[in-house]
């Protein structure tokens, strides 16, 4: 199991002003039972200001996302710091991106294409995550398309209130 925790990627040593790489972030083709992040505040990742998307997964599998800052400051999370792509894309199978706790919320928010985008795959839950607001979620700090986007696979969960909505595909 491999696991990406504690990181700034794609920001500056305070994690509030972009520092880019000129592609994703944190880029995985293939990779097996991986975390990111894991739902304390050391082991929250900043990953924002990079060129492409923040994070980007092709053909992974069991992968899972537990409490990080993905397009915006490290300081409030208030404060946009775009990638230039979605803040996650992915094509993927069995993927997690919060498990609806207060700790494994995931802030999505402030990014130039989609907060979550999800290409293919399947099996993917998304549950208990801030996307388009601040880490309070009380301010507006958008992804300038959509906050999440299916354009393939299926199978796919997304938990907005205490019941869950099943995505028909």
């Amino acid at each position: 199991m491999a696991a990406i925790e504690g990181n700034k990627i794609g920001t500056d040593a305070t994690g509030n002003a972009a520092l880019a790489n000129a592609s994703h972030g944190i880029f995985s083709q293939g990779s097996r039972s991986t975390t990111i992040g894991n739902g304390t505040v050391a082991g929250r990742n900043i990953i924002s200001g990079n060129g492409g998307d923040g994070v980007r997964l092709d053909g992974s599998t069991a992968v899972s996302f537990l409490g990080n800052l993905i397009g915006v400051d490290a300081a409030t999370g208030a404060v946009a710091v775009a990638n230039g792509g979605a803040g996650i894309s992915l094509d993927a199978v069995s993927t997690t991106i919060g498990e609806g706790t207060v700790g494994t919320r995931n802030v999505i928010s402030g990014n130039t294409a989609q907060g979550i985008l999800v290409r293919g795959g399947s099996s993917t839950t998304i549950q208990g995550n801030f996307i388009g607001t601040d880490a309070t979620g009380n301010l507006v700090v958008g992804n300038v398309l959509e906050g999440i986007r299916f354009e393939g696979g299926g199978g796919h969960l997304v938990k907005v209130s205490e019941e869950p909505v099943q995505l028909v595909d």
